[in-house]
């Protein structure tokens, strides 16, 4: 009695297992109800030859296996692996899905007992191959997501160890070590070897090889001398002034030109030396002591002051010494004139 794959159920794929470097799966399932022409179950074992063609029931065949023994259930119904078979031709996992339609055809004992189109399991055999080699070859790069939020701070890491020093630079020019260099010394005398003299106007030896040649190559005859013997400035009992230099007679020494020359000569270079003086002024005073109130203006240097009366007289008078004026304490006078202040020693460098 001849029978019939009488109704197909289902169509459906299963996944084998493939490593880094497999091809895509290598079968799909495929379950029927088997029935004699008189439709009755057929249970048991049978033998079926499957074939996978391209384009037509009738086209090229592109696979071809064989099932021996495949046991049915006791409602008839078998379920086959395709690509499980021992195959006879071509290889089911280098199908190209994608290139054509193909149909499935199974044949008992010769005779077809099924044939149709396969619609979309054994493609999804496509699909996971072409996903192994997007993993392989790399996709399209999908779009770029959103930011996430930023998160905490990392704690400091450890401190790197130390660079290496760099080179000392060059040493920079020591005030105090320049020769000829004047500064206050709060002490009485100074210490032996101890580089500085002091200003007092004496006479040094500015011989080649002698301790006080660079001071004499700095000052020279400044302050006096000749041949190789020189002078420090004498700085006792004096304040010291600033050189005049280009500055204007208003803001400088309007009396530069006055000043007793230096060693060389010349007034407006260290060792100049100037007297003290007052600025030349008038004093404005009242008298009382004649018939009519009266002003008069006492000349600096003279101390003999010029009254005038309101009648135009004149007659003159003697200026007193000062008075108190009863905010500023008594008047202090001396033989000059000068600000408060400290003796200290100068020196200056050798």
């Amino acid at each position: 009695m001849k029978t019939k794959l009488f109704s197909i159920l289902l169509l459906a794929f299963s996944f084998s297992a493939f490593g880094q470097t497999g091809g895509a799966p290598g079968k799909f399932r495929f379950q029927a109800a088997l029935r004699n022409s008189s439709g009755a179950l057929i249970t048991g074992n049978v033998s079926l030859k499957v074939s996978i063609l391209a384009g037509s029931p009738q086209g090229t065949s592109a696979y071809y296996e064989e099932h021996n023994n495949v046991a049915t259930s006791a409602y008839g119904v078998i379920n086959l692996n395709i690509g499980d078979g021992t195959s006879q031709s071509g290889n089911i996992s280098t199908i190209p899905w994608g290139s054509s339609t193909y149909f499935i055809k199974i044949t008992k004992d010769g005779a077809t007992v099924a044939e149709q189109q396969l619609v979309s399991v054994p493609y999804a055999v496509y699909a996971n191959k072409a996903a192994i080699a997007d993993s392989i070859v790399g996709g399209v790069t999908g779009p770029m997501g959103a930011t996430g939020p930023v998160g905490p701070t990392g704690n400091d890491g450890p401190t790197g160890p130390a660079g290496v020093a760099g080179a000392t630079g060059p040493a920079g020019i020591d005030a105090t070590s320049l020769p000829g260099t004047i500064v206050a010394y709060g002490g009485i005398a100074l210490p032996p070897n101890s580089g500085w003299v002091m200003c007092d106007g004496g006479p040094y030896d500015g011989s080649v090889g002698t301790a006080y040649h660079n001071l004499f190559l700095a000052i020279g005859y400044n302050y006096g001398g000749s041949g190789s013997s020189f002078n420090v400035p004498d700085l006792r009992g004096k304040f010291l002034r600033g050189v005049n230099g280009t500055q204007t007679v208003a803001e400088g020494d309007p009396e530069e030109a006055l000043r007793t020359p230096n060693g060389n000569g010349n007034t407006n270079e260290p060792g100049s030396v100037q007297g003290d003086a007052l600025q030349g002024h008038w004093h404005q005073g009242f008298r009382t002591d004649v018939t009519d109130l009266v002003w008069g203006q006492v000349q600096s240097g003279t101390g003999t002051s010029v009254w005038k009366a309101s009648n135009g007289s004149a007659n003159t008078g003697l200026v007193k010494n000062p008075v108190v004026d009863g905010i500023n304490g008594t008047p202090r006078t001396s033989s000059e004139s000068r600000p408060k202040n400290v003796y200290v020693n100068y020196i200056i460098k050798l």
